[in-house]
């Protein structure tokens, strides 16, 4: 698991380093409309079959910095997909939680 980030800031030409809320592998990104992106789960650990976690973070492009979001997943995810839709919800399928064979919507 990392929490730093690079971020390209393609008006300046420069790379950025940044730090997630906390350390995160196997979770997912999603760019938002309002040019935001929402961190999906993840692995908090350093064995990658433990410390699933079920919540989000939000990366705010005007302030370049992370905050944890107040939703939550309905379950801990890491490998899973997330899609976004264009109704501005999050399809979120799949991922490594024993035998997750499950689906949810998620709501921005």
């Amino acid at each position: 698991s990392c929490d730093k980030v690079t971020i390209y800031d393609y008006k300046k030409g420069v790379f950025e380093e940044n730090k997630l809320q906390m350390p995160l592998s196997e979770h997912s990104i999603n760019l938002l409309k309002n040019g935001n992106a929402v961190i999906i789960g993840g692995n908090t650990g350093e064995n990658i079959f433990e410390h699933k976690i079920n919540e989000t973070e939000i990366y705010d492009s005007k302030t370049n910095s992370f905050y944890k979001n107040k939703a939550y997943l309905n379950k801990p995810r890491s490998g899973h997909i997330s899609i976004p839709l264009d109704n501005g919800k999050l399809l979120i399928l799949g991922g490594e939680k024993g035998n997750n064979k499950s689906t949810e919507l998620y709501i921005l």
